[in-house]
């Protein structure tokens, strides 16, 4: 069954599943609810004249919003902060009017007592510091006027974040490998901030830290496909200014893993290939990798023939422990849907959010 202008099956299957399934899930982050959601739709959201994606995209937000209150998470990935960076990037490109400090209130405040007050160790972007300091970022960039006095609140909060992530990068048992969880994610934030002025030595510094030590790390271990998105952060990083990496050395250690990694894609799983496609499709397209490339496509390939062959309920099932359908970007159906929607759409907007930026 296709939607009327829908040309692709897959597209509309997981479109209409998604559909099915996101009222039931109360999470509102990007990484765990409906936030992942928004950005399907908004991805898609100009394919028909009355845009009707674009139309679900904005009741997605309009039920998120009902769903924030004083106990509503200040995460990144799975609560308010990351919501607000998300209004922000719509704003940002258009498709939002409404200034974002009157749609988060007073939350905003919470975000900040988060960062100032209670502290984390986790310096992670989806549960730790990286992920509030993104969210003020989003805000001291905001298209929309601001007061002098929120704008340096805004800059007090992002180097306050670089601090905060500089304490705890030592004792952090912060994995190596993954942009949402781990040090690759850390370094993207890190990165943002070492292009200001204002942040840029202190960020330079502790961001050549991390990249060394993960490089280290990559290098002494042995293959694994989460490997590939520390390789894809090296790739971003190693070409700012004043950066310690070696390109010409992060590049044969990549053709080293791409030759193993050729022969075991079987080995991927389900849930991993989308993203894998992705990051292989930028490393190859930024670095002028044909094999990179190559073994993207054979991904997203693969990738399409299991949505095709199998209903959707099979590769996504209900969830008892949540009670619903997982649909985030953790382990649900936007970990597979989104990835390919961008590539097949050449729809990378939405990646600012999680710290890609060209």
């Amino acid at each position: 069954m296709k939607l009327i202008g829908q040309g692709d099956d897959v597209i509309s299957r997981i479109s209409n599943y998604l559909l099915l399934n996101s009222s039931f899930n109360e999470n509102i982050g990007f990484f765990n609810g409906k936030g992942a959601v928004v950005l399907y739709k908004y991805c898609l959201s100009g394919d028909l004249p009355v845009d009707y994606y674009g139309g679900l995209a904005f009741s997605f937000i309009e039920e998120i919003i009902s769903q924030v209150g004083r106990y509503t998470p200040v995460s990144y990935g799975c609560g308010v902060s990351g919501f607000g960076a998300l209004l922000e990037l719509l704003g940002d490109q258009g498709f939002l009017q409404d200034d974002i400090a009157e749609i988060l209130g007073e939350s905003e405040n919470f975000i900040l007592d988060a960062l100032r007050v209670n502290g984390t160790k986790d310096i992670s972007i989806v549960n730790g510091v990286a992920g509030l300091g993104l969210y003020f970022l989003f805000r001291y960039n905001s298209k929309y006027t601001l007061r002098e006095t929120d704008r340096l609140k805004y800059r007090e909060a992002v180097s306050l974040s670089v601090e905060q992530i500089g304490r705890c990068y030592q004792t952090s048992v912060l994995p190596v490998m993954g942009i949402f969880t781990g040090l690759p994610g850390v370094c993207l934030f890190l990165l943002q901030v070492a292009k200001i002025d204002w942040c840029e030595s202190p960020a330079k510094t502790l961001l050549n830290s991390i990249l060394g030590h993960c490089f280290s790390h990559l290098r002494r271990s042995l293959f694994s496909w989460e490997q590939l998105e520390c390789y894809f952060v090296l790739f971003r990083c190693c070409r700012f200014d004043g950066s310690f990496l070696s390109y010409q050395e992060i590049l044969a250690s990549f053709e080293k893993w791409i030759a193993i990694a050729a022969t075991k894609v079987g080995s991927i799983p389900f849930s991993d290939i989308g993203f894998a496609s992705l990051w292989l499709y930028f490393i190859g397209n930024d670095n002028n990798i044909l094999e990179a490339n190559v073994l993207s496509s054979e991904l997203r390939q693969s990738l399409h023939g299991s949505l095709k062959e199998n209903a959707l309920p099979r590769l996504f099932p209900f969830s008892e422990s949540e009670r619903c359908v997982p649909i985030g970007l953790d382990r649900g159906v936007c970990r597979v849907a989104l990835p390919l929607i961008s590539m097949e759409r050449g729809r990378f907007e939405w990646l600012p959010l999680i710290g890609v930026v060209n």
